[in-house]
């Protein structure tokens, strides 16, 4: 599992690496921009709509590298964790769109390029496309099946066909 994780964090870091710029040139002016002074009465409404979802942590926004607004709920703080799996999937798609668009990876490539030590010949069939269109024919890992899944020794290995 540790592998699994390096990995996936490696390949995170790669693929944001690549979807920086190589030289970092003053922005120019936005038009879409909101041009406002102060954050915290422009997303006023925001927040009270916050404040009635009890299920939300936090909301930021922020712009080309300029916090605009950051407020936590719910006792929620700067520092608290929290569980991303369905946000995760959608960072991680883009990034590999990047890498897609850069030439660096193909959509119908086999993920056993990346994973060669993987055996099973079903696994070994799944390509970059299947997983991103959550097709990849596994079982599901989520539900009653999370628990033991996220506690196996090797999430890779422990999926399985269904």
């Amino acid at each position: 599992m540790k592998r699994l994780v390096s990995l996936g964090a490696g390949l995170l870091v790669a693929l944001t690496c690549l979807a920086l710029p190589s030289r970092v040139a003053a922005p120019a002016p936005d038009p879409y921009r909101p041009s406002f002074t102060r954050p915290d009465l422009a997303f006023a409404d925001v927040v009270a709509t916050g404040e009635e979802m009890p299920r939300l942590h936090s909301i930021l926004v922020s712009w080309r590298g300029e916090m605009l607004l950051e407020h936590y709920f719910n006792g929620t703080r700067a520092g608290s964790l929290a569980n991303l799996k369905s946000a995760s999937k959608s960072v991680l798609a883009a990034l590999i769109g990047i890498a897609i668009d850069r030439g660096i990876l193909a959509l119908d490539t086999p993920i056993a390029k990346y994973f060669p030590d993987l055996t099973d010949p079903e696994k070994q069939k799944i390509t970059v496309r299947d997983l991103l269109t959550m097709r990849s024919g596994l079982a599901s890992t989520s539900n009653v099946n999370y628990g033991a899944w996220v506690q196996s020794k090797d999430w890779v290995r422990y999926t399985t066909p269904h």
